[in-house]
């Protein structure tokens, strides 16, 4: 994996800020064919990027699982965790 490269702009890459902009999709099967396999590459080549897809990926199985004893703190922390992702620093 590269460092993360926070505005990558070589040919046919993705930047890390349109990542983070539609991650959720990607995770959630919904994104253009096309668009997907640009992400699968981004996500491989960049650990940033990499790190927050797994972590996405292991709250939504947390979630799936049914949990009902999530404290709000921690609820407001992955919201705010998404919320980061979409508007980078």
């Amino acid at each position: 994996m590269k460092p993360f490269e926070q505005w990558r702009t070589g040919p046919g890459e993705l930047s890390c800020r349109t990542v983070g902009k539609t991650i959720q999709a990607y995770l959630d099967n919904e994104s253009d064919p096309a668009l997907r396999d640009r992400m699968a590459e981004h996500l491989d080549d960049c650990a940033k990027c990499g790190l927050d897809a797994e972590v996405l990926r292991r709250i939504k199985r947390s979630l799936e699982g049914g949990r009902q004893d999530l404290d709000p703190r921690s609820v407001d922390r992955l919201r705010q965790f998404v919320e980061d992702l979409d508007h980078p620093g």
